[in-house]
């Protein structure tokens, strides 16, 4: 039996934001969601609309730094050390070979040329005679804002000289997909290979930019609650570096829904006595099913759907016995 409730949450209708962005926030309910001993709550995310006004070069990746010298051999007393900062916006790959050598190429005594190869989706990068240059991907004072990936290379020193230096792939656009956080899952419904954790669902972007990125999994998968109530929901929204994305003060919209089920009936320890509270004081239905050797416990998320189905396929078999008998 399920008795059901969708929750709209957006960004823009929060409690409380927890950073500028206003992409990590507080959702209170405006009716809290409460259930019975006998009842527990499930939960999944069915739609999310996200805006794809983000910048691809943004905060995060829009520095250069260069160690520059004229003379052809690196010493201390000629070396030049500068920082470029890239303006935040979408690229291509040919703007950003034209924006990037407006920058580079603004002293007399050095000039830079790239060559864009549209069919391996590289740049050749050269220097003039006589002057050696370090891009300090790794050991520049912004290395951790570094626009590496948009040039092709590993985030490594390099040097650029007269000889051209013929980059890997490129791309003009280092965040692959979204990671949706929240405070209901717990850490437990989805583990990253980084090991973040707390995340709801993972949406990947396939977009164009000023567009809107538009989630609806086919078969969401569905999570048990761990308390008997829901009053708030803590809602971040960051990408594949684990990073906070500036949607650029345009809101996103995520839909969730709520699934009350009856325990007993899906086959959920429900507590019925004093016994019980004495043995299994304050024991969660995530603890039950670790414990219990007949239900099936999935390696990192609890699924109600494999439950449901489990003991459906429980109650054939025990059928099936009593016929042949």
């Amino acid at each position: 039996m399920y008795k059901s409730k969708i929750l709209k949450i957006d960004s823009s209708k929060a409690t409380q934001y927890y950073n500028a962005q206003q992409t990590s926030f507080l959702f209170q309910l405006e009716a809290p969601i409460s259930v019975t001993n006998s009842e527990t709550i499930v939960y999944s995310l069915t739609n999310a609309y996200i805006p794809y006004s983000f910048y691809s070069v943004n905060i995060n990746n829009c520095m250069l730094d260069i160690q520059e010298t004229y003379t052809g051999v690196l010493q201390s007393s000629t070396t030049i050390r500068r920082f470029i900062k890239l303006p935040y916006g979408n690229y291509n790959a040919n703007d950003f070979m034209r924006m990037l050598l407006s920058l580079l190429n603004v002293t007399n005594n050095i000039h830079y040329t790239i060559i864009y190869n549209k069919i391996s989706n590289t740049y050749s990068i050269s220097s003039s005679l006589n002057t050696d240059s370090v891009f300090l991907f790794q050991s520049g004072l912004h290395a951790l804002q570094s626009c590496h990936t948009f040039l092709g290379f590993p985030q490594l020193d390099t040097i650029i000289n007269s000889t051209p230096f013929q980059t890997g792939c490129i791309t003009m656009n280092d965040i692959y997909y979204f990671q949706i956080k929240s405070d209901i899952g717990s850490g437990i419904n989805f583990m990253m290979s980084d090991n973040s954790d707390g995340i709801l669902d993972v949406v990947p972007i396939a977009d164009q930019p000023m567009s809107f990125i538009t989630y609806n999994p086919i078969n969401p998968s569905k999570f048990l609650l761990l308390n008997n109530s829901l009053n708030s929901i803590k809602i971040g929204l960051t990408d594949n570096h684990n990073r906070i994305v500036d949607l650029n003060g345009i809101p996103f919209l995520l839909t969730i829904k709520i699934d009350i089920i009856d325990s007993v009936e899906n086959g959920m320890h429900v507590g019925n006595g004093r016994d019980d509270m004495v043995q299994d004081h304050e024991k969660t239905n995530l603890e039950y099913f670790m414990e219990k050797p007949a239900l099936v416990q999935p390696a990192a998320t609890i699924n109600i759907q494999d439950l449901v189905e489990y003991n459906l396929i429980q109650k054939m078999l025990k059928k099936v016995k009593k016929n042949k008998k």
